[in-house]
């Protein structure tokens, strides 16, 4: 995943000139690429060194003990301005970026653009499945007035759970799945983005290039994060299933490209 911070970058539509990135959409903020007078002025520039003095019996200007010539300084080098930087109009220190400068994006805005398009595929799958989620509704209550009753009659036996519920529950489990499938495989393979995501402000793209992924890697990818949530669903290896899941969800926390 990448994120790429606000700021002024290379203008996509004009290579002559700089538009303001919010950090979602282009603004309509332009500026020249190349401020006039730009090799004139002197903004910025380090104060001029003062004379040095001179050294005893050595002409004025030139000292022995340094090796680059009068004074033995060389000019301060900063860092490039903006419009020196390339493709990508800026540059960072110290933070995971793709080979293109894009930044990666940290575990909390991945984790949280998850739990929003959780929230939002498990809606549509409610609506979707709706004659299921009913009926699962009304065997879990008939269920849990029977504990009740149970309990009141001082049994210490719980009811068994209805076969029934159980398979619809794994039923509307399936349509989850396929839904949040869907959902992932499709909009990031058009759009390289979720409602999640775009609302955390990252999008999913491949490491060598930018734009939305290609169908086989946004299946592929969807495959392989959730593969463990169908593994969960068979007895024994269904531990394995879990603990993949949960590894997979941690691993940018130290994994050096965040993913």
């Amino acid at each position: 995943m990448s994120q790429q911070p606000s700021g002024w970058y290379d203008d996509p539509h004009d290579p002559n000139q700089l538009r303001y990135w919010d950090g979602v959409i282009w603004s309509d903020r332009t500026a020249p690429k190349r401020p006039a007078n730009l090799d004139q002025s002197t903004i910025g520039s380090p104060p001029p060194a003062p004379p040095p003095r001179p050294y005893a019996g050595h002409a004025p200007g030139h000292d022995p003990r340094h090796g680059a010539g009068p004074g033995g300084r060389r000019p301060p080098q900063g860092p490039p301005p903006p419009w020196a930087g390339g493709d990508r109009g800026y540059y960072s220190i110290g933070q995971a970026t793709t080979p293109d400068g894009q930044l990666l994006s940290g575990w909390w805005r991945r984790a949280g653009a998850r739990i929003v398009d959780g929230i939002l595929t498990t809606i549509i799958s409610a609506i979707v499945a709706f004659p299921l989620v009913r009926d699962i509704s009304a065997l879990y209550s008939d269920w849990l007035q029977q504990v009740l009753q149970d309990a009141e009659s001082g049994s210490t036996a719980m009811a068994t759970v209805p076969s029934e519920l159980l398979t619809k529950v794994a039923l509307f489990g399936a349509v989850t799945f396929l839904v949040y499938g869907v959902w992932e495989v499709v909009l990031l393979a058009v759009f390289g983005t979720s409602p999640g995501r775009r609302l955390t402000g990252i999008s999913v793209r491949l490491r060598e290039r930018p734009g939305p992924l290609p169908w086989g890697a946004s299946l592929v990818r969807f495959l392989i994060k959730e593969g463990g949530s169908l593994l969960g669903l068979i007895p024994v290896v269904g531990f394995l299933g879990n603990v993949f899941i949960l590894l997979d969800s941690l691993f940018p926390l130290w994994d050096q490209n965040k993913q």
